[in-house]
């Protein structure tokens, strides 16, 4: 299956730090995961929220999401272009592909414009995206959208991941990973670590 090592428990790195970032946040809140893959997020959270959304164009992973019953939790096999959440909370994607800059064909070409329109729409408490470290160097990926956040009132950090214990081959570049985590807080004051955000 393409990404396998997507779903390892080393890259589950990437969902523990997510978890960490959003720990005691979760209570009562309704997540939007855009293409959640196999849901590694929602399975490190704690379980405390109104709703959990994913979506994801690949049928086997909406499927094997499900088996995790997540509770408040739901599971569509939609690309990111058509999901129209009306409540956005806390709005999670790992594994931005910038396929709107590099045009893969197995990358969304709607995610970059998908996530902006959930925060223009929805205004969640708090943003996370991830991605691999060459699209911040070659697009500025993730300069781009913490550059939108932070016009519509959001603090922002970019926090390193780096993934180890798994060889790859020819695909170690995607080891050097990036997460982005923003927090709504109109007229905020400096942030220097994620602790305080």
């Amino acid at each position: 299956m393409a990404w396998s090592y997507l779903w390892t428990e080393e890259f589950d790195k990437r969902a523990k730090i997510v978890a960490e970032l959003l720990k005691g946040k979760t209570k009562g809140q309704f997540i939007i995961d855009l293409d959640c893959g196999i849901v590694s997020v929602g399975r490190y959270l704690e379980k405390d929220w109104a709703n959990y959304y994913g979506n994801d164009l690949n049928y086997e992973y909406i499927e094997l999401s499900k088996h995790f019953n997540l509770p408040n939790s739901e599971f569509d096999n939609i690309p990111d272009h058509l999901v129209e959440p009306k409540v956005c909370d806390i709005l999670i994607c790992l594994g931005e592909g910038a396929g709107k800059f590099t045009g893969v064909p197995l990358e969304s070409y709607t995610i970059f414009d998908k996530i902006h329109s959930i925060i223009h729409n929805c205004v969640p408490s708090y943003v996370i995206i991830e991605s691999i470290r060459e699209f911040e160097d070659k697009f500025k990926l993730l300069t781009k959208h913490k550059e939108f956040l932070e016009e519509r009132g959001y603090v922002t950090q970019i926090i390193p991941c780096q993934i180890e214990g798994i060889e790859l081959k020819d695909l170690n570049y995607v080891k050097d990973r990036l997460i982005l985590f923003a927090k709504y807080a109109p007229n905020p004051s400096k942030i220097s670590d994620s602790k305080s955000l």
